[in-house]
């Protein structure tokens, strides 16, 4: 089984010689969301270590512990293992997706094989965005006016009970 960088030195491998076709680009679109689950399973991961570091770290200060030292210790070294591997797989994920946006935008540019794409049709593409370009649910545009405890329903004037605002004394 392979670890995640040679995961990614295979995939950046592919990269270099690919023809960059529809079939290759969903292909890597695809190695993007892989990348992306792994790297948000890293980063919940990552913030329970910390988590643990700093209880720990708690701990130790009130108890003068060695057991918990230990564990103060383990959680610090796995803390910057986390942090310096989290900071592998976000980079890794900002670059294959700059990729990507480039062999997207030239494809349609030079009248290629995407004339169906969001950039064809004048929509824009974001290094930062989640693809996507409508909710498949949508029904209404707008949230209804619902008149709650506080509200003046209605469109009535007033606070509570017709009552006005006094700006020298604060009040409900």
């Amino acid at each position: 089984m392979k670890g995640m960088t040679e995961f990614i030195k295979a995939h950046e491998k592919k990269l270099e010689s690919a023809s960059f076709d529809k079939d290759f680009l969903s292909y890597h679109l695809q190695q993007i969301r892989f990348l992306q689950h792994e790297r948000l399973v890293h980063l919940i991961v990552m913030l329970f270590v910390m988590a643990a570091f700093l209880v720990f770290f708690v701990l130790f200060l009130l108890f003068q512990d060695m057991v918990i030292f230990s564990l103060f210790l383990l959680c610090l070294v796995l803390t910057i293992f986390y942090v310096f591997h989290y900071f592998k797989l976000e980079n890794t994920v900002i670059k294959w997706y700059f990729i990507y946006n480039e062999k997207l935008l030239r494809g349609v540019q030079g009248g290629g094989f995407l004339e169906k794409s969001p950039l064809a049709a004048g929509g824009l593409f974001h290094e930062n965005c989640f693809d996507i370009d409508e909710f498949p649910d949508a029904e209404v545009g707008e949230f209804p006016a619902v008149a709650a405890f506080f509200d003046a329903a209605e469109g009535q004037p007033g606070i509570g009970a017709n009552k006005g605002i006094n700006k020298a004394a604060a009040s409900l």
